[in-house]
């Protein structure tokens, strides 16, 4: 419930807020989800990252392991 409440609602409003980049964590099955680019009506990209690094755009110097926002601590 609160996965597609985060996806179709809270998405939305961050968008048309201009946040600029808003990140939702589904634990199952591990994915990442990537929202870029705020406009009036939603985010202009989404992306799905199951592996490698995201570089947040408030910090984009900090490189965060994704397999560590799971939890996995050799990552």
């Amino acid at each position: 419930m609160s996965f597609n409440k985060d996806w179709e609602v809270k998405s939305k409003v961050y968008a048309t807020t201009g946040i600029t980049q808003y990140l939702i964590v589904n634990w199952q099955p591990r994915q990442l989800f990537v929202f870029r680019r705020p406009t009036a009506k939603g985010y202009q990209s989404e992306e799905i990252l199951t592996q490698g690094e995201i570089n947040p755009v408030a910090c984009p110097d900090v490189a965060v392991a994704i397999a560590r926002l799971f939890g996995e601590l050799n990552a």
